[in-house]
C-alpha cells in the first residue's frame, strides 16, 4: 500500500501508526526490523515525528513552521537516512528541539528527506552526527519520544 491520498480519501486515513520510541534500545529494537530506502517502493513515505504531533501541515504545531529538504543520491540513501534518524535520537542534539518531524519520501530518481520544523523563521543549523557505543547502551533516554508512520516498512 502506497501512503498517497486518493481522492475523496482523508489524508489522516492513509497513515498507519507504526510504533513509539522514548529510548535509544526502543529506537534499535524497530529500526533493525524496517525496510531501508533501497528496498522501498516508489511513492512509499516514512514519517517520524515528535509523539503527539500529526504530520500534516494543518496540525496545530505545524503551523507556524516550514521545511528543509534534503535530496539523497539513491546510491547513498540508506546511509544517510540512517544518519539522519540517529542525529534526531541522539539526546545531545539540541537542535532536536527545533523539529517535529521528519518525513522520508522515495522518488524515482532520487529519495527525499523532510525536516519538518516548528519555527519557518528559525535558521537551523544541520549537522549529521553518527553515534557509536553510547548510542546503543539499553536505555538512554531520548530528547523526545518519536512516533513512526508508515505502510509496509517492515521486513
Amino acid at each position: 500500500q502506497k501512503l498517497t491520498q486518493t481522492k475523496g480519501e482523508d489524508y489522516s486515513q492513509t497513515l498507519n501508526e507504526a510504533f513509539t520510541i522514548t529510548t535509544i534500545r526502543e529506537f534499535w529494537r524497530y529500526y533493525q526490523h524496517m525496510q531501508r530506502p533501497s528496498r522501498l517502493r516508489e511513492n512509499d513515505n516514512i514519517y517520524l515525528f515528535r509523539d503527539g504531533v500529526h504530520p500534516s501541515w494543518e496540525a496545530p504545531e505545524n503551523k507556524g513552521g516550514g521545511c528543509l529538504k534534503l535530496k539523497l543520491k539513491k546510491a547513498r540513501s540508506n546511509r544517510q537516512w540512517e544518519d539522519i534518524l540517529l542525529a534526531i535520537i541522539n539526546p545531545d542534539n539540541r537542535l532536536v528541539d527545533d523539529i517535529n518531524g521528519l518525513r522520508l519520501k522515495i522518488k524515482e530518481k532520487w529519495d527525499e528527506v523532510e525536516v519538518w520544523l516548528l519555527v519557518s523563521s528559525k535558521k537551523v543549523n544541520w549537522v549529521k552526527s553518527r553515534t557509536t557505543s553510547d548510542a546503543t547502551s539499553s536505555a538512554m533516554t531520548m530528547p523526545h519520544p518519536w512516533t513512526t508512520r508508515a505502510s509496509d516498512c517492515f521486513g
